[in-house]
């Protein structure tokens, strides 16, 4: 009994100081109270958060209830819901609930025995949240059920914003059905609903007070209802009034009723209530400035916490987005009570568990804030088998080291409590938690401990960033490892007295000390977390970031901030400092800005130097948005940008101007347009006025270009509404004064008679577009004396025009003078010779082409006769190649060993040829009657030959035939080509196809001269008598070989030439009939005797016989002048040109074409030379006139 009585007179006092406690506490918060009810922003008085616990029952119900004590005392605003629950002892004190005003959430009175619950200032329920019961649909904002209570009184309630009314089975509440709810309910669709579901019947109320003229809340005066909605005048719509005329109603942001019609009079706000006055919203933090289109703040702006504006959140909440907010929104994080935006991954909030092990463990990874408690127990680190409540076996989870728990590395605060009852032999300390700040201890293990540390391997705690237990006691036991944890100031960290610590059974404190696990000695007496410096619960001389120090200059970089604490230099400090700031260091790391350290130098100055550290330097005035030097301009080397620049013609920066300048004389504004093209420095000034420089011709401007729209004043002259460099010559240059003492320049123009002048006048002319009339005064032969001008045609009193040699200008006289009339006697003469002249020249131009017209004629019609006579000459050049490839059928080769070289007969083309002494002439002569009769089978085979061919004509012996053969090509022509041409010679008009040696004569048809043109315009072969060949043979030669020249017999006959050997004196071969084709003369062909009657006869190739081929005899073709063609003369034949006419008959229409073409070409020379001198003379005629 004695071992009793201490402990119990101990716990008797231990609660005698807490009630003492309390009633001080009490006092000291009511005068508080008071005090802030007259001063506070929140003219409300005290805000208190409201709780969320709905119908869970208490564990224990003593503390349930100094809860609400200890939350509601003294509040007057409840920012959520006021729930009144499982207060079952009818004693209870619920005085605390008379300053509450108004409630933002529900109200939830239920399971309270109380004989009376009275709220006497509660005015306005917002119903923002709403309590629904799970038997019901509806949801309320006022429910009170289940209750014993006699009485609830709410006088001053006027307004329920949102939500139902609720009043189920209590047992003994009186006067509810009394009140007139459409009056208090304003919620649209809202109702209130009453129910009693006993047996027993309701407890007989007592009526309401006398004076009260509707319900009332409870027995006297005071409880009766008061009425400010249903009463009202039809003008106050879905509004209050303060009295039943129209003019009484309440400003339309009332709730609850008011005094007045102002928004100032307002009971309670229906929105937000700010100073006094009902608004709809809270004033802006920020606000936009039109003159800067920006936004800046705004000094009268507020935040909105719940329906008051307020200037500073409360601190358990946050300011975000000009409100009030329990957590920031997503990518938001805290910082120093604001929200802000997160730089990187923004801080996690996870939900607490009841135990930490393997398999939930990474859910906290990255988390920073757990609302609710964390449990560590030896089945964390061993594993255990889940058991569900029906007794059923979940998952087996596995063992797990302690170094899992790193995960809680970054967490910052615990809401509820920290339980950690686990033992591993890697379980040392709680570094694991090194961050963790605060412990909320809104809910509480065993020993009503926040913080619950049994039975643990823990040699150390190690949490040496807690700062604050808000709510809860400290219980460290049975630890028999631990030390560090008495030294602890837990008093300095506890921030509730209602529970003291409890340190026991842990390792005892002298074998520490004897181990050495003692505190730092840079730590101070408060103690520490575990050994080191950095553990240390506050120092003992300065303290640099958890961290103890001797002094602040221990550690370079530090400066001594002042209350034993060192503060890292600036990031800008190299080396050294001596207070915050960049203003403070001792060196710049990179740039020095006046007395600051900075890392780029600001936009209105520029870095000296490349280099760092370096200097910053001030920018010109002018510069805008930075520069890159201190020039005045727009480059690398001065200003970004600048308000107004001058440019120069090329668009390129003069200067920069202040904006307030003007742009100098000389250049005109201009706006500088987003998409103006150019270089940077115009991109840079994109939106921006510039000067630009006027036209040269202008002093002062508004735009470019010399038109006195845009020229103010002109630098030159003005003429007209231009500017111009000089006065044109039929202008004079006048000069004025302006009223400023500047002088204009401007171009009059001149009289329409004058020709350059000096004044307006027509007698101020320099000279006369026309004709001069001097004034009596004047002298006709010196131009500077005074004249007036005239127009075209001389007036009547000087009708004469006067031309002067000296005097460009003719004048008008009255005189009829020498050099005076009305034609230049001399000009007359000087004109038509000049006519004369041309024509002259014109004339033998004609000339001169007519005469080079016949020469060409001329020339082409002896090209005709000669083709006519050369055709069928194949030795000869056609007149026009034709491209033709040469017959190769024709061509006989001779073996060099058939030859026998004699004497040279002459050369060629092709070389020498010589003399074949036997074999080759013999060869010929046996080979010639069939080659003969070869080419005559040819021959006949063409149908435009028809039967005007003669036979051919003899041959003669062998001997003489090669001899005369070789002779006549001497000197000209190479035997290959004498051997076509003999091949040619010898043709024949033959019906059949008989051969010649069988003895049959060819008849030898009469020779024709005309001769007709192929397909490809070449002359046909000419026909002739054997008869005449023959004559012709032996005939002596009388005339000159135009192609092939033969030496003149007369030249062997004198002896002048020596006759070649072999030849003889015709030298022409006996076996080569002579053919009027073969030859180049014309006249060749009409020389000879008379045709023979006979038919010729073919020799053989032997000599020795003949054989005939048999052809039809012809006689001879008479001429047009009754004379056969033997008759005829040479002279005769060759000078009769009707003859010559017939026989150009074919070429006739191609000389006629080319006569037309060519007369048509002379007239248009004509023409074009008539023309000219037409035009000549109408250009000279006027002058002549």
């Amino acid at each position: 009994m004695n071992a009793v009585f201490p402990s119990v007179f101990l716990r008797r006092l231990w609660r005698c100081r807490l009630l003492l406690v309390a009633v001080l506490v009490f006092h000291a918060a009511s005068a508080t109270a008071a005090g802030v009810e007259k001063t506070s922003e929140f003219v409300k008085g005290k805000i208190c958060i409201g709780t969320n616990g709905r119908l869970s029952v208490p564990s224990n119900r003593d503390h349930h209830y100094r809860n609400l004590r200890d939350r509601y005392t003294n509040c007057t605003y409840v920012d959520g819901n006021l729930e009144l629950t499982w207060l079952q002892d009818e004693h209870l004190d619920l005085s605390f609930l008379q300053h509450i005003r108004e409630v933002t959430g529900y109200v939830l009175i239920t399971h309270v025995d109380v004989n009376k619950i009275v709220l006497p200032r509660l005015q306005i329920i917002r119903g923002r949240t709403q309590f629904k019961l799970a038997v019901k649909e509806e949801e309320f904002s006022l429910l009170v059920m289940l209750s014993k209570m006699n009485n609830l009184e709410l006088p001053a309630l006027r307004d329920i914003l949102a939500g139902n009314v609720g009043m189920i089975d209590n047992y003994n509440l009186c006067h509810m059905r009394t009140i007139n709810w459409d009056e208090i309910i304003t919620g649209a669709g809202a109702k209130w609903m009453y129910m009693y579901n006993f047996s027993n019947s309701e407890r007989e109320c007592p009526p309401c007070d006398k004076s009260c003229t509707g319900g009332c809340w409870g027995e006297g005066p005071h409880n009766c209802q008061k009425f400010s909605k249903i009463n009202c005048s039809p003008q106050c719509y879905q509004g209050r009034c303060f009295g039943p005329k129209p003019r009484d109603c309440c400003h339309l942001f009332c709730a609850g009723g008011c005094t007045g019609p102002k928004q100032s009079d307002c009971l309670a706000c229906r929105n937000f209530y700010d100073d006094g006055v009902c608004t709809q919203e809270c004033p802006a933090m920020q606000r936009y400035n039109s003159i800067t289109y920006s936004w800046e703040t705004n000094p009268n702006g507020k935040y909105a916490y719940g329906a008051t504006c307020v200037k500073n959140c409360p601190e358990h909440l946050l300011k975000d987005n000009g409100a009030c907010v329990r957590s920031c929104p997503p990518k938001k994080k805290a910082v120093n009570g604001e929200c802000v935006l997160c730089d990187g991954p923004c801080p996690k909030t996870c939900e607490g568990v009841t135990t930490i092990h393997d398999s939930n463990i990474d859910g906290f990874k990255d988390c920073t804030v757990i609302e609710g408690s964390l449990t560590i127990l030896d089945q964390t680190f061993k594993g255990f088998q889940q058991v569900f409540a029906n007794f059923s076996f979940g998952q087996r989870i596995k063992a797990m080291h302690p170094d899992r728990l790193e995960v809680f590395s970054t967490l910052k605060e615990v809401t509820g409590y920290i339980n950690i009852q686990g033992s591993h032999e890697d379980f040392k300390n709680l570094s694991y938690f090194r961050n963790l700040e605060v412990i909320g201890g809104r809910t509480v293990t065993e020993y009503f401990a926040s913080l619950y540390i049994v039975k643990t391997s823990l040699t150390s705690l190690g949490l040496r960033s807690l700062k604050k237990i808000h709510s809860g006691s400290v219980a460290i036991l049975e630890n028999k490892r631990l030390c560090y944890a008495q030294t602890i100031d837990w008093e300095s960290i506890k921030k509730s007295s209602e529970h003291p610590k409890l340190l026991q059974n842990n390792k005892n404190e002298s074998l520490c000390i004897l181990e050495n696990e003692i505190c730092d000695p840079e730590c101070s007496k408060q103690g520490c977390w575990g050994p080191g410096p950095h553990q240390c619960l506050s120092c003992r001389n300065f303290q640099y970031d958890n961290q103890c120090l001797p002094n602040c200059s221990h550690v370079p970089g530090l400066y001594e901030a002042g209350d034993k604490t060192c503060a890292a230099c600036h990031p800008e400090c190299d080396g050294g400092c001596h207070g915050p700031g960049p203003e403070h260091c001792t060196t710049c790391r990179n740039l020095l800005d006046g007395i600051h350290c900075v890392s780029q130098c600001p936009l209105n100055k520029y870095s000296a130097n490349q280099s760092r550290p370096s200097e910053c330097l001030p920018c010109h005035l002018n510069c805008v948005g930075g520069c890159g030097g201190p020039d005045n301009t727009i480059g690398p080397n001065g200003c970004r940008s600048c308000h107004k620049a001058v440019l120069n013609a090329d668009a390129s920066v003069e200067r920069c101007l202040h904006k307030n300048e003007t742009c100098p004389n000389g250049y005109y504004y201009e706006w500088v347009g987003p998409l103006e093209q150019g270089g940077a420095a115009l991109r840079a000034l994109a939106g921006k006025a510039v000067c630009r420089k006027c036209h040269p011709r202008c002093l002062r401007c508004t735009g470019f270009g010399f038109h006195d729209q845009v020229c103010q004043r002109c630098a030159g002259y003005k003429r007209g509404d231009h500017c111009a460099d000089d006065c044109p010559i039929e202008y004079y240059a006048t000069t004025n004064k302006l009223p400023n003492g500047e002088i204009e320049r401007e171009c009059m123009p001149c009289d329409i008679l004058c020709r350059g002048c000096y004044g307006p006048h027509a007698s101020q002319c320099q000279a006369c577009r026309h004709f001069k009339i001097f004034e009596p005064s004047g002298n006709p032969s010196d131009n500077r004396t005074a004249f007036n001008c005239s127009g075209p045609i001389c007036p009547s009193f000087a009708p004469y025009k006067v031309y002067t040699k000296d005097d460009p200008d003719p004048y008008c006289s009255a005189d009829d003078v020498r050099m005076a009339s009305k034609l230049d006697s001399e000009q007359i003469p000087l004109i038509l010779s000049a006519v004369v002249v041309f024509t002259f020249l014109v004339m033998v131009l004609l000339m001169i082409l007519v005469w080079h017209w016949r020469r060409r004629a001329r020339a082409k019609e002896t090209a005709v006769k000669m083709t006519m006579v050369l055709t069928g000459m194949e030795d000869n050049e056609p007149l026009r190649p034709s491209n033709v490839k040469p017959n190769t059928a024709k061509l006989r080769i001779v073996k060099e060993v058939d030859l026998r070289i004699g004497a040279e007969l002459g050369n060629g083309a092709f070389g020498v040829v010589y003399k074949d002494e036997n074999e080759i002439l013999s060869n010929l002569a046996t080979e010639g009657a069939d080659m003969s009769i070869m080419e005559a089978d040819e021959y006949c085979m063409n149908p435009k030959m028809g039967n005007s061919m003669p036979g051919p004509s003899r041959l003669g012996s062998s001997s003489t035939a090669g001899a005369d053969m070789l002779g006549s090509m001497h000197g000209r022509h190479n035997w290959d080509r004498e051997l076509r041409k003999f091949g040619d010679i010898h043709r024949l008009d033959c019906d059949t196809s008989d051969d010649l040696s069988n003895g049959s004569k060819a008849q030898v048809g009469t020779l024709k001269l005309d001769l007709p043109l192929d397909e490809d315009d070449y002359l046909m072969p000419s026909p002739a008598n054997d008869e005449i060949d023959n004559k012709r043979r032996h005939a002596p030669a009388n005339y000159i070989d135009l192609i092939g020249h033969q030496h003149a017999e007369a030249e062997y006959a004198n002896g002048s030439l020596p006759r070649p050997p072999g030849l003889t004196k015709n030298y022409q071969p006996d076996f080569l009939p002579v053919q009027v084709s073969s030859v180049d003369n014309p006249e060749y062909h009409l020389t000879g005797g008379e045709p023979s009657a006979a038919a010729p006869s073919i020799v053989s190739g032997d000599g020795s016989g003949s054989v005939e081929a048999s052809c039809e005899p012809q006689s001879p073709v008479p001429t047009p002048n009754g004379r056969s063609l033997e008759d005829e003369s040479d002279h005769e034949y060759y000078n009769d040109f009707d003859r010559l006419q017939r026989e150009l008959q074919p070429l006739r229409r191609n000389e006629t074409t080319m006569t037309h073409e060519a007369t048509r070409y002379v007239y248009n020379i004509i023409l074009v030379i008539v023309s000219a001198v037409i035009f000549i003379l109408l250009i000279l005629l006027p002058n002549i006139l």
